[in-house]
């Protein structure tokens, strides 16, 4: 599953044990905890400022709070590297959209946005809301 930002959620050490998923918890990560900030910047600027399922839906996308936001002491080249990789999981196939054009998200049962059942679908795409 992705993040709003597109980090794969799934691959964290930390996913469910202490996170589980900025969508469950409204942008408030153990993260974001960590570096003293009420919210995630990036899930407040995506989601509740713009309205927007995942920065993948922004036309700004790589952003400058984007590329600010390097929590995890890693090299700038790095980041820019991991931001690149994020913004390409933003490619959904055609199948991964729920006929209200909104995405399926892999660990609920509904859409996000009309709350459509996909619980007929055998294996769900990732997140990326």
């Amino acid at each position: 599953m992705l993040s709003v930002c597109g980090i794969i959620c799934s691959k964290c050490e930390f996913f469910k044990s202490k996170c589980p998923g900025c969508y469950v918890i409204s942008g408030k990560s153990y993260r974001t905890k960590k570096a003293n900030r009420k919210i995630c910047a990036i899930y407040d600027c995506c989601v509740k400022q713009r309205g927007l399922d995942n920065c993948g839906q922004c036309r700004e996308v790589p952003c400058e709070l984007m590329k600010s936001y390097n929590l995890e002491g890693i090299s700038d080249e790095q980041h820019l590297a991991n931001i690149n990789e994020q913004v390409k999981r933003f490619t959904a196939s055609i199948e991964d959209f729920c006929p209200c054009e909104s995405t399926f998200c892999s660990y609920r049962g509904n859409c996000r946005k009309c709350y459509e059942s996909h619980d007929d679908i055998k294996s769900l795409p990732v997140c990326l809301r």
